[in-house]
C-alpha cells in the first residue's frame, strides 16, 4: 500500500534523482488505480443493495449524499495525482534531475 503523503508533493522547481521522479510517477499512477478499483467496488455494492427490501428510502438518501461527497473528494484527489504524475514524468523527460546523482 502506498503512503498518501508521498503522493501529494510538488516536484516543480525541485531537482530530484531519476529514481525519485520515477517513484513519484509510479505512486501517483498506483493511487489513481486504487481509487478507481474502490469506486468500481462501491458501484457493485450499490447495485446489490438496491435489491434488498430492508433498504429504505431514507437509508438510500443518506448513502447517496455520502457517496456524492466521496466521489467529489476522489475526483479532486485524482486530479492532483494526474498533476503529480505528469510533473514527475515531464521532469524525467527533460532531464531535470539532481546534478549530484550518481
Amino acid at each position: 500500500m502506498i503512503n498518501i503523503a508521498d503522493l501529494i508533493i510538488d516536484t516543480d522547481e525541485k531537482k530530484l534523482t531519476t529514481s525519485e521522479y520515477q517513484k513519484i510517477a509510479n505512486n501517483a499512477a498506483a493511487g489513481i488505480d486504487y481509487v478507481l478499483c474502490g469506486m468500481k467496488s462501491i458501484g457493485s455494492l450499490m447495485f446489490w443493495a438496491a435489491g434488498n427490501s430492508d433498504y429504505d428510502g431514507q437509508m438510500v438518501k443518506v448513502d447517496m449524499q455520502n457517496l456524492g461527497m466521496l466521489i467529489e473528494a476522489n475526483a479532486k484527489f485524482l486530479e492532483r495525482m494526474l498533476e503529480v504524475e505528469s510533473s514527475a514524468l515531464y521532469n524525467l523527460k527533460e532531464g531535470n534531475k539532481d546534478d549530484n546523482e550518481q
